[in-house]
């Protein structure tokens, strides 16, 4: 795989302060599966830590400030994709807070997709950053608490939480706000 050049907030920080900006290292994270789960996105997170921010590629590719070892790459586990258990939940919140709240309607209009099935929606993270890796567990802890744990990479390259019951997009939206991945939508408003 090529080797791509760019700058994270941190390498932007160290250049201004004279060092030179690192080589992304990108790796497959293993198969042609889109498909990751709250575990595996963990363990990124973990390495991010101490490797840098995280970029996704097209294809299932990770993106790292500084070169993963083989033993790290080894280390991220396979998804565990399992059927989910659909539930038939409420959502009159749901349909009082998308009509008093702004925000909350541009996040469910913008940012989710309807799904096969009725009472639920596909959340969709735009990723047109490197992610930190608080950010990453932020996207983890949301797939686990409101969307069975999946987590879907697609090809423009951003994040699904498939399977989110209506009922649940309000924490959801708050959850993925509050982590600062979805700066696009207006700030807080009560006025329609």
């Amino acid at each position: 795989m090529t080797q791509m050049t760019a700058l994270s907030p941190r390498n932007a920080a160290n250049a201004a302060n004279g060092a030179s900006a690192k080589s992304l290292a990108p790796f497959d994270l293993g198969g042609a599966s889109d498909i990751l789960d709250a575990p595996m996105l963990r363990v990124i997170a973990d390495m991010a830590e101490t490797r840098g921010d995280v970029r996704f590629t097209p294809g299932g590719g990770v993106l790292f400030d500084t070169p993963a070892t083989a033993a790290e790459r080894r280390a991220i586990p396979a998804p565990n994709a399992k059927a989910p258990r659909l539930m038939d939940l409420p959502h009159d919140r749901f349909q009082r807070t998308y009509q008093t709240r702004a925000d909350f309607r541009a996040f469910v209009d913008r940012f989710t997709v309807s799904h096969s099935q009725p009472g639920y929606r596909l959340v969709v993270i735009p990723l047109q950053r490197a992610l930190s890796a608080a950010a990453l567990r932020a996207i983890a802890d949301a797939a686990e608490a409101f969307g069975h744990g999946t987590i879907r990479l697609t090809a423009d390259v951003s994040l699904r939480l498939p399977n989110v019951p209506l009922a649940l997009l309000r924490p959801v939206f708050d959850s993925l706000r509050e982590a600062g991945l979805l700066a696009e939508v207006a700030p807080l408003s009560n006025a329609a």
